[in-house]
This record gives structure tokens, sequence and C-alpha cells, in this order.
């Protein structure tokens, strides 16, 4: 089949986002698929060769909210042209905002198929009033075009937000390729070092209460990937001295921090937008990077409790109330190269990327014969 991959992040800031849609995209050509991505932040189109045409769409992170609004009408039309001229028999994409000229590509999409990652009313709520209201205005004319649904849980399944759509619907977390992910027994480190992995604006990741972590445990370094050193301070009342900032890296330099540390801090705060169960990306590599997690969601693919995965409440204060058994669990997991191997283990046993993406596949064949 030809599938259009479209693509609304900058993935330079999303390096988990980046592996997950460059591991979609080789299994399903490896299956014999030709894959276009539609890259509409930037305007880049990729061919199934690979090769990459840039187009005069820019984007300004930096503009206001209403000025990315009118900007994502122009990508919008910018896709549906893209469309036309490839003439997909399926398109794939995560969420859409509302915004004009989103009935074009459902013209041009062939079959349409949304994956939903999140309760998409509270996530914008929670970014702004503004793109909040404007969500929750028309965001059943976005869900109502699909022909198909992805879920990454089942609690987003049964959500009444996305009651009364496509009955097309299907659960697959969020998978990742092991191997490529690169594997240390043991540290070396002579004291714990924690890593966190985030993203821009997504006060759900729960950044503020890492800084909490790092000021009850000024023996442990922590080592933040994604947000940068003004980011943090912007939601810290002060700077830990024992905080390593290391900015956005690409995924191989992301790699190379994580497999050096002890614990990976997953998402702390989902909370926030009205949720209880995730499959996080960073999760997903700590696990194969065989890095123990310390989290606060319950996730699809970890249903029993394991020994390399401490969950504390999904609570507003669950780091304060969790201290001591915090400590516990570091201390516990803590230079455990039998806990490390029994993490790596269990990603090759019930994370891996191909079985996810074989039954993606399959979904895709049953939306098409519709």
């Amino acid at each position: 089949m030809k599938i259009a991959y479209l693509v609304g992040e900058n993935l330079s800031k999303h390096p988990g986002l980046k592996h997950k849609i460059e591991t979609q995209i080789h299994y399903w050509r490896s299956a014999g698929h030709d894959v276009y991505q539609i890259h509409h932040h930037n305007g880049v189109v990729i061919d199934p060769d690979g090769k990459e045409q840039q187009y005069l769409v820019h984007a300004n992170d930096t503009a206001s909210k209403w000025q990315r609004l009118s900007r994502l009408a122009k990508q919008y039309h910018f896709v549906a042209r893209q469309l036309e001229e490839i003439k997909p028999d399926l398109t794939y994409s995560r969420y859409l905002f509302p915004a004009k000229n989103l009935s074009k590509i459902r013209q041009h999409a062939g079959r349409l198929i949304l994956e939903v990652n999140s309760d998409d009313r509270a996530e914008y709520l929670q970014k702004s009033v503004l793109t909040g209201v404007v969500n929750t205005l028309f965001r059943h004319r976005v869900l109502a075009k699909a022909d198909g649904l992805v879920f990454v849980t089942g609690e987003l399944r049964d959500k009444s937000a996305f009651s009364g759509l496509t009955p097309h619907r299907c659960v697959i977390g969020n998978g990742v390729e092991v191997d490529s992910f690169e594997f240390l027994s043991r540290t070396g480190n002579s004291l714990p070092q924690l890593v966190f992995i985030g993203s821009p604006g997504q006060s759900w990741h729960g950044l503020d209460k890492v800084g909490l972590l790092a000021s009850y445990f000024p023996e442990w370094t922590f080592n933040i990937i994604g947000p940068n050193k003004e980011e943090c301070l912007k939601q810290w009342r002060a700077e830990p001295e024992n905080i390593i900032f290391h900015g956005y890296l690409s995924n191989l330099d992301a790699q190379r921090v994580v497999k050096n540390m002890d614990v990976g801090i997953s998402t702390l705060a989902l909370h926030r937008k009205s949720m209880q169960e995730a499959c996080p990306l960073k999760l997903r590599q700590y696990l194969a990077q065989g890095i123990p997690v310390l989290a606060a969601s319950e996730d699809p693919d970890i249903e029993s409790e394991q020994v390399f995965y401490f969950r504390i409440a999904n609570t507003e204060h669950n780091v304060t109330s969790s201290i001591d058994a915090i400590r516990t669990f570091v201390g516990n997991v803590f230079a455990n190269s039998d806990i490390r191997t029994s993490a790596r283990r269990y990603a090759e046993e019930h994370l891996a990327a191909s079985e996810k993406e074989a039954k993606r596949l399959k979904f895709f064949e049953r939306v098409l014969a519709l």
C-alpha cells in the first residue's frame, strides 16, 4: 500500500518521537509498503527512497498563539497539495489540531487513520486557554473525519471524549527497537545518577517534580535531557547544585547519556491532563537500555510488579509523600546488574516494535477493506 505519514512536530526537540516514527516507517517499508513523510512543521517531504524535498513553509516557534493557528492553516494547505500529488491509499497522523484546510486533507488522504496519544481536551486546556477552547469547540470535526483510530492505551479508547466516533479502532502501545539501544550491565558510578528526558511545554511530564527530587536528594546527580537550564529554572524555586543540563540531544547522543544512568525518571504528573495510564517513549528507552524506572502512571505493557519498575501515586504531591520509598527503590537498584539485565530482557520480550507494527499494519489492511 502507499502510505502518507503526516508529522507536525519539530522532531529535533522530540528525539524519542523521532525514533518512534523512524522505527515505524522502517517496519512498514520492510513489509513492502511505500511510505511518504510529510513534515508540515517545516515543509519537508521525504519519498519512499529517502529523497528529501524542502518547500516554502517555515516554522517560527516564537510566534504568538494566533500566529501559530494561522500558520497551521497554511501547513494544512501544504499537506493537502502534497497528498493530492501522492494519492496515498492511507494517511496516518497523530492528532491534528483543528484549523482551516483540514477538510482538504481529508479529501486527498485516502483512508485517514489518527493515532490518539492523549486526551486532547485536557492537554490543550493545560497548555493555554486559547488553544484549549478552540480545540474543545472544533475537535469533533477532526476526529469524525477519521476512518480508524489507534489508541496507545485502553484508558484512552474507553474515554467518553472519543465516543460516537468510528467503530474501527484498536489499542497499540508504543514499542521500541531494543537492539538499536546500547546496554551496559554495570555503570561503575560511585553514587546514583538519575536521568529525565522531557519535551517543551508539557507540564504533565513533571519537570517541576524532578527539581523537587533533586532538592531532597543532594547526594544524587540528576541529568536533564531536553529542557535547558532556562526552561527548568522557570519552574524551580532555585537551581539545585546536583543537576547536569544536557539540552536537546540527537537520539544517539541521548543514548550515550542514558546508558550510564542508574535510574530513569518517567512521567510524574499525568494527573494534570486527567489520565492514569500512559506508555511514554522515554520509559521504553530506559528499559531497552536496562535502566530501572521511577514512574507515576500505569503502563499497559507493565501489568504486574517488576523489580525494575517503581510506581508512585499519580497525584500532585506524590514526590513529597514518597521520599522514603523512592530512596529505598534507588538504593535497591543501584549497581545491581541483575536488575538492569532483567529490565533489558523485559523490553525485548514485551516492548518489541516489530510485533506492534505488525499489528498496526493488519489494522491498516482492515480499514482499507472497508
